[in-house]
């Protein structure tokens, strides 16, 4: 059955018919029409790609195992003033998710970066729009990850706070990008090829999903505060063994029966 669709192409789940694929956004075909495929003989289409580095590269890259952004990175820190160690090792062990991805990270880059030569000789939408979302999405992500490490690290030697006696530190995604002129650029030209993709494909998926990849901040910046420490819990002190404090009383002491019962012996007929 059809779906109903609003004025942005989007449908909620209460929407969608019952043992029907939920899917939530949908494009007017007219305008996906000049980014159909090229369907040609696999030979033909490998001819191709030799003739262009930035499909060649795209190709390669979508070849290459997914990278997922850091799965629930460490934003939050406790600081004790009397012993900064605590905070140097709870930095350390969160560096770590960052450390274990950056290698697969500049891989992507990398593959893509040797075709960024090509990108002009693209005419194919399909193309140009694949090759520049491919490319400011493993920039994106390549800014915030290492960006993450890199301020993780700072942190290490000493944050300037303005509360000497802050106590929560929390990082927060923003705009502003602190950890040196190159992430800077990076962060630059990715907002610069999500823009492009935005403009020069508009509704289709590639501008949906640069749109929303420009919602994320690339940079991190630390937010402090003081929370003072709950209060001891009170504890009850525990009655000394065989006292009868709290008005427990010990348990008297069974003797043993003085006169026993005789035990009856067993009739044989």
């Amino acid at each position: 059955p059809a779906r109903p669709l609003d004025a942005e192409g989007f449908v909620p789940r209460d929407q969608t018919p019952p043992m029907s694929p939920a899917i939530t956004n949908f494009f007017d075909p007219a305008m996906m029409r000049p980014y159909a495929p090229n369907y040609v003989p696999e030979t033909e289409y490998l001819r191709l790609l030799r003739l262009n580095k930035a499909k060649e590269a795209l190709v390669r890259t979508a070849e290459m195992a997914m990278v997922q952004p850091m799965d629930s990175p460490v934003t939050r820190f406790t600081r004790n003033p009397e012993n900064e160690a605590t905070l140097k090792q709870a930095l350390d062990e969160a560096q770590k998710k960052a450390a274990l991805i950056e290698p697969r990270i500049n891989e992507l880059y990398q593959t893509l970066k040797q075709g960024e030569a090509d990108r002009a000789k693209l005419t194919e939408l399909r193309w140009q729009a694949g090759y520049d979302l491919a490319l400011a999405r493993v920039l994106a992500i390549k800014t915030r990850t290492e960006g993450y490490n890199l301020i993780l690290a700072r942190a290490k030697f000493g944050l300037r706070l303005d509360d000497p006696k802050s106590n929560r530190l929390e990082l927060r995604g923003s705009d502003e990008i602190s950890v040196g002129s190159v992430h800077q650029k990076m962060a630059k030209q990715a907002t610069e090829l999500l823009e492009r993709v935005i403009r020069d494909h508009a509704g289709t998926p590639w501008a949906y999903l640069a749109a929303e990849e420009l919602k994320q901040p690339m940079g991190w910046k630390w937010h402090e505060r003081y929370e003072p420490d709950p209060p001891p819990r009170k504890t009850t002190p525990r009655p000394a063994a065989g006292g009868g404090g709290n008005g427990n009383r010990p348990r008297p002491i069974r003797m043993p029966n003085e006169n026993p019962k005789p035990i009856r012996q067993g009739v044989k007929l």
